[in-house]
């Protein structure tokens, strides 16, 4: 059989040339525009019966088995992280929140029940054969109570070593904690992602508190701590019509003054509190050029700049927790595979829901759910003629990819994919070709809005 992965081969405009592209042949070749239909006839061998002309290893390579990802609905259930939700509450009052902190109720998650999480997850992995647990602290804001997260992080981490495994500790945090609580948080996580959203002006706007003072300076003073501590420090910054052109300047500002490991630029998305006149999501060709000198910046000062749909170029059925197994435990006694709130994905007509747990320590884990939501890894219309469906993989499932979703492209689909097309050039050293793609808006918007990447498609 000629091309055994030949929905997965995708030819992308490039200007006057094409990117022909296999996520599952880890293949990636520049061709002009005539080479296009001399491939396409090597579907049908009776009209066509050699190669063209100093194409012969790509059409190899193209004809290989490749390496697709195997959807395994009945696998053994194996979290690839633990996620620890202490509150629903929040000491801030950000103008696109739709974590539903201020209508959340007041229960926490008990130091005990942590720790019990914890102790599951550990038998979980020792079951597994694996060498490592992952636990992330998610909110609201799960610093509010911040001498109890320390203490889940301390027992944690001594029941994980004493059973012989690795920990990893994270919190998504917004960096309203004194001093004191900031060095303590350098000590015993090993990564903290901390959201600041740029310069003092656009930030103290989008994430004040909730008496609509500004929340800046004191972000600003937990980000130089952790700075120069010895945790992996992730900022992660909102990107919005305000920002967007100010990416290479904040990434600079980031890197002389707080030394992060990473700088995530996440886009405004339109989301929950999100409709605000005054402010809306960045344009997403702005959006990409300006992510893209970001990038280059960064790595002069050894920091990576990362937006979350193009960092994995392995192929893979999710990047979003709810396909990864994640289990979450909020304080409200539920286990969930998505940090948001209920509503969020019962309004899409989704049921995230795996368990719950109590606490006298039983935890209850449905397999029915486990399959349900594995199952929904593979159902995203949106993804099927894009070229980014096997790395993106659809983004987030509640947000980007829901049942029944438009299966149009949306803006965060549009910066994906330039993107995306931006760094498989890098790969292949046409780095020049990838500035000339994103100074030219009319062949951005080419490459972004093609309906159809499939090499075999009609539409080529």
């Amino acid at each position: 059989m000629l091309f055994p992965n030949k929905e997965s081969i995708y030819a992308l405009p490039i200007l006057d040339r094409f990117l022909i592209y296999s996520p599952l042949n880890s293949v990636a070749a520049l061709v002009n525009q005539n080479a296009l239909p001399s491939i396409k006839q090597l579907e049908h061998p009776i009209e066509s019966k050699s190669s063209p002309a100093g194409m012969d290893e790509l059409i190899r390579l193209l004809n290989s088995p490749g390496h697709a990802p195997e959807l395994d609905l009945n696998r053994p259930f194996n979290p690839r992280v633990l996620g620890l939700l202490p509150t629903r509450q929040c000491n801030l009052s950000c103008i696109y929140c739709d974590f539903g902190s201020d209508s959340s109720g007041k229960e926490k998650l008990s130091v005990e029940m942590a720790i019990n999480a914890i102790r599951w997850m550990i038998d979980l992995k020792i079951k597994q054969g694996e060498d490592s647990v992952r636990v992330h602290f998610f909110g609201g804001e799960p610093l509010i109570d911040t001498k109890s997260v320390l203490e889940i992080v301390q027992q944690g981490r001594n029941l994980i070593i004493k059973k012989g495994l690795k920990p990893y500790f994270e919190v998504s945090t917004n960096g309203i904690i004194d001093s004191e609580e900031a060095e303590q948080l350098g000590i015993h996580f090993d990564a903290v992602v901390l959201s600041i959203d740029g310069f003092s002006e656009n930030h103290d706007f989008c994430r004040p508190f909730k008496n609509r003072t500004g929340s800046y300076d004191r972000v600003s003073r937990t980000a130089a701590i952790l700075g120069e501590s010895q945790t992996e420090l992730c900022l992660r910054c909102c990107v919005n019509s305000k920002n967007v052109d100010q990416l290479p300047a904040i990434t600079d500002w980031f890197c002389r003054s707080y030394q992060p490991a990473y700088i995530n630029f996440e886009p405004l998305s339109g989301k929950g509190g999100e409709c605000n006149e005054s402010i809306s999501p960045p344009d997403p060709y702005s959006f990409a050029r300006n992510f893209t000198k970001a990038r280059f910046l960064g790595e002069t000062f050894s920091t990576d700049v990362v937006f979350s749909s193009v960092e994995s170029q392995n192929p893979q059925y999710s990047i979003c927790p709810v396909g990864q197994d994640t289990t979450i435990f909020t304080p409200d006694g539920k286990i969930n595979s998505c940090y948001l709130p209920e509503t969020a994905w019962q309004s899409k007509g989704m049921d995230l829901n795996l368990g719950s747990w109590s606490e006298n320590g039983e935890i209850r884990i449905n397999p029915a759910s486990i399959r349900e939501i594995r199952q929904l890894s593979d159902e995203k219309k949106r993804c099927e003629r894009c070229f980014c469906k096997w790395t993106c993989a659809g983004g987030c499932r509640v947000n980007r990819t829901y049942p029944g979703c438009d299966p149009a492209y949306d803006s965060f689909c549009l910066q994906t994919r330039l993107l995306q097309a931006v760094q498989i050039l890098q790969k292949l050293d046409e780095v020049s070709l990838a500035k000339s793609l994103l100074d030219n808006t009319e062949a951005m918007q080419f490459l972004a809005q093609h309906e159809d990447d499939r090499l075999f498609a009609e539409v080529y």
